[in-house]
Order: C-alpha cells, then structure tokens, then sequence
C-alpha cells in the first residue's frame, strides 16, 4: 500500500513557530528570509529567534503579540506575520508592529537615533491587489523616488496570486511559495521539492500533522532506532578501539626489537672507533689501518677528533 503523507498547513503561527522557530531548524528560516530579501540585497548569516510579546503603553492592553519575530547577527529585526483570512487593516498592522520596534530602539539619555533596520513580511493567503505575489514597501519620496529611510521596510506576500503548478517552479522563491500555499493539499512530494531543504521542511511539516498519539508512537519508534544505531556505534568503536590496542602493541613491541637493533648496531660502532683509537695510538698508521681494518676515512676521523 503506497504511503500517502499529510502534510500540515504551513499558513498558522502553530506551524510556522513549531518548524521555523527551533533552534535546530533556523537554517530553514533564513533559507526563506534570503530568498525573500534578496531584492533588496540583504544575505542573513545567523538568527535569533526573540521574544514575540512586546509591550505596549496602554492600560488596556500590556502586550501585542507577533506571529514570528527574530533578529539577525547584524542587529537588524524580521516580523513575520501570516493572515488568512482577509482583513481591512492588515497591512495597517504591519506597519504598527514595524513602528513599536523602531520605537523601542529608542535609549534613555543622549542618543544619536541610530536605528537598525525592521522588515515586516506579512504572509497573506488572499490577494489584495490582485496584481504581484511579492511587494516591497519603504519610506520613498514622491517625486525624486529616493528612499527617505531604509529603518523600516515591508513586504507583503500575496499567495492568491501564486498561480505556478509543479512543473512550472524554477526559483527557490516558487518553491516557497507552492510550499506556503499547497503543502496540506499534496499528496505526493514532486519531484522539485525533494532537495535537502525542503525535505527537511516536508517531513517536519509531515511530523506536525501527526495527532498526539502518532507522534509519541514515533517518537518511541525514533528512539529505539537511534538506541539500536548507538548500540551498533559503540561496539563498532569498540572494535576499532581493541584493533588501535592490538596495532599500538605491535608497535611497542616492533619499537623494543628495532630499539635492540639499533643499540647493537650503536655498540658495534663504538667499539669499531674504540679499536680504531687504540691502533693508532699504538703506531699503526692511517693508511695501514684502513688497509687491514677496511675502516672508513669518515670513522678515523670521528674517533681521532
């Protein structure tokens, strides 16, 4: 019977927080913040996923919560945030949540209002304005087009106006986005998504859309394999470990033999120069020594010096 995976929607903060928020999986995310930004010629190193509460000055309300929000080794800030249902203010709350960062930035005492760059990228699985999948927002001046301010920037993601199948993805940014829109339809992994990185996604997405049950069943299937593989890992090192012992012996045991070797062959030297000495200092000369002893040149003259 032909295993048919289940995927979970990736458009949820559960999800999107669940495989994009571990730290053992953050090379997913920067994958995605890279092929979202680099229009605007921005690469991501490394991330470190924050603390999406911030608080706000308003009695009745303490806190406003992010979808996602993360910052890279640069300083600079990422909101994520995903809607899937159409709403009026969206895009209004994009640039709220962009505007308590920026203001947050702000120091007590003498400050130069130096502000580290705050990208929001609201994910939208309905069209606003049923033209571009990906647009990018800034602080631009209405005649001369220059930008004003690079400190906040926003970009919107508008999946209704993804219409690419899977025989249509080219760029990892279409991967993305089929991914974004589809996964929880598929029930078959095409052929372009089955690189390392999205696989990573797939199954971890697959994982995720496993009830409670499931996943503890998995778990304990996980672990008996990887108890199972450590088993096999330690008696291979341990094999590995007799052989380095048996090798080391017979080398210390080769060592004692050629140390014996060559301390005869040192001691035979010795009393050749020994020998040597005491033939010329008996009044035999060079060139009968080296005639009826067959000495070298070399040896008389390191016993003579």
């Amino acid at each position: 019977m032909t295993h048919k995976p289940k995927f979970i929607n990736l458009l949820t903060d559960f999800a999107f927080k669940r495989i994009f928020g571990n730290e053992e999986h953050k090379d997913l995310l920067i994958h995605f913040l890279n092929e979202v930004l680099q229009p605007e010629g921005k690469q991501i190193k490394d991330l470190q996923v924050k603390n999406n509460e911030q608080s706000i000055d308003n009695e009745e309300d303490k806190k406003v919560i992010f979808d996602f929000f993360c910052e890279d080794e640069a300083g600079d800030k990422f909101i994520v945030e995903i809607q899937r249902q159409k709403s009026n203010y969206f895009r209004e709350r994009m640039l709220y949540y962009g505007s308590k960062v920026i203001a947050d930035q702000g120091r007590k005492g003498p400050w130069d209002y130096h502000l580290s760059p705050v990208y929001v990228i609201g994910i939208m699985d309905f069209s606003y304005t049923k033209n571009n999948v990906i647009e990018y927002y800034s602080l631009t001046g209405k005649y001369s087009q220059q930008i004003h301010s690079g400190c906040l920037k926003l970009i919107t993601i508008e999946l209704s106006n993804f219409y690419k199948s899977e025989s249509e993805l080219e760029t990892n940014m279409d991967k993305w986005l089929f991914m974004l829109k589809n996964l929880y339809k598929l029930e078959v992994i095409p052929q372009t998504l089955k690189e390392h990185i999205y696989m990573k996604i797939l199954n971890l997405a697959e994982y995720a859309a496993l009830t409670k049950p499931d996943q503890a069943a998995y778990d304990r299937r996980l672990k008996i394999m990887w108890d199972n593989h450590s088993a096999m890992e330690y008696q291979k090192d341990l094999g590995r470990e007799e052989g380095r012992e048996e090798a080391r012996e017979k080398g210390r045991e080769e060592g004692r033999i050629k140390g014996r070797e060559e301390g005869l062959l040192e001691g035979k030297h010795k009393e050749r120069l020994t020998t040597l000495k005491l033939l010329y200092q008996n009044g035999l000369s060079i060139e009968k020594i080296i005639t009826f002893t067959g000495f070298s040149n070399e040896e008389i003259t390191e016993a003579l010096t």
